[in-house]
């Protein structure tokens, strides 16, 4: 019968002693941060077995935030520990369109490591793409977001160790004449051992 774990919105919420499950208990070595599932042997011998989880998160931004996304990135990941890269599975933004006018100029969002200074990926993570951004609707859409793997130049890189994920939008703010709505994001993150 498999172990049942508590769901974990953050990695911060375990703690070096673990979430105690059905046959184990899960741990966070505070050495490096990764997760693993301890399992006994009918020896007695304690064997510790890596765990991938995914992790969610959830970014909600109002209009003002909207119009200065290029400007003023707003993490949605916070930085892991040293050694790992968070590296996004999938992700959606939903637009709540309750205004009178959309969105312009500058439309595609995108998922980006980036340390809130300097340091930032070459290539996004995840970003909505199309003919049709949708920044530019005037109705309330939800729409998956394209986990980007391809299109490099051959020294562009998209994980960065221990550097938070920012959502932010290409080219300069967006610009908008009246209202145009909330966003929220969602996103599903692994974090991946880069050292």
């Amino acid at each position: 019968m498999p172990a049942k774990t508590k769901s974990l919105d953050s990695p911060t919420q375990v703690n070096d002693l673990g979430i105690t499950t059905q046959d184990g208990q899960i741990w966070q070595r505070k050495s490096d941060g990764k997760f693993f599932f301890r399992i006994e042997t009918p020896t007695g011998e304690k064997i510790d077995v890596p765990l991938g989880i995914t992790f969610t998160a959830k970014l909600s931004l109002d209009e003002a935030q909207i119009l200065d996304l290029f400007d003023t990135p707003i993490e949605i990941v916070p930085a892991p520990v040293a050694g790992q890269a968070i590296q996004v599975v999938s992700a959606s933004v939903k637009l709540t369109f309750d205004g009178d006018t959309e969105y312009a100029n500058n439309l595609i969002l995108e998922l980006i490591n980036f340390n809130g200074v300097a340091t930032i990926s070459d290539e996004p993570q995840a970003e909505t793409t199309g003919a049709n951004p949708l920044l530019g609707s005037t109705e309330t859409i939800h729409r998956l977001m394209a986990v980007n793997n391809s299109g490099f130049a051959l020294d562009d890189t998209q994980l960065l160790e221990a550097v938070a994920l920012f959502a932010k939008v290409q080219g300069g703010n967006p610009t908008n004449a009246g209202n145009g709505g909330s966003l929220e994001i969602f996103v599903q993150y692994v974090l991946v051992d880069v050292s």
